[in-house]
């Protein structure tokens, strides 16, 4: 399979190299599939011990279960203290910028997709409006920009829209 085979994937990944500064958040799925070939059982175990030594790693345990063996097989992993803060949200400064990709292609259909900045972030007093508008941008199928952009101009197959405050 290619990048092009699936038209959602290729326009998000469009979005993505033109939204993204980082170019590790532009993969795509031939860059994910080289990266996994080049890989061997001793870069994959030496990144596991890296993650176990300096990632941060949060366990949530739900349900009937004993407190005392799961810390018990806890500790039998020999964890280390982590620094107090790990960063685990991506940020990326702010660009005035317009970027605008168009990709023509014979598919029968069109996709919209739309990148935005926000500041709001995992948490933030704003979090829930951000899921409104997460919303009302293309995330709910009665999505206002998704009932005029396809239903009532027919100019898009597909109107999406994600939040992601990490």
């Amino acid at each position: 399979a290619t990048d092009m085979d699936d038209s959602f994937y290729f326009a998000h990944k469009e979005l993505d190299s033109l939204f993204f500064h980082d170019e590790r958040l532009q993969l795509r799925y031939s860059d994910l599939r080289n990266s996994i070939s080049n890989e061997s059982p001793e870069s994959s175990y030496t990144c596991f011990q890296d993650a176990l030594k300096n990632d941060r790693i949060d366990f949530f345990f739900l349900g009937d279960f004993n407190e005392v063996e799961i810390t018990e097989s806890l500790k039998s992993l020999s964890l280390t203290a982590r620094e107090n803060c790990v960063p685990i949200q991506y940020y990326q400064s702010y660009s005035n910028v317009l970027r605008e990709g168009m990709v023509q292609r014979n598919v029968g259909q069109s996709i919209l997709e739309l990148g935005y900045h926000s500041p709001v972030k995992y948490g933030d007093d704003e979090h829930l409006p951000m899921l409104v508008m997460n919303g009302l941008l293309g995330e709910f199928a009665h999505s206002k920009l998704f009932t005029n952009v396809r239903e009532n101009a027919g100019i898009a197959y597909s109107v999406s829209s994600q939040l992601d405050l990490f």
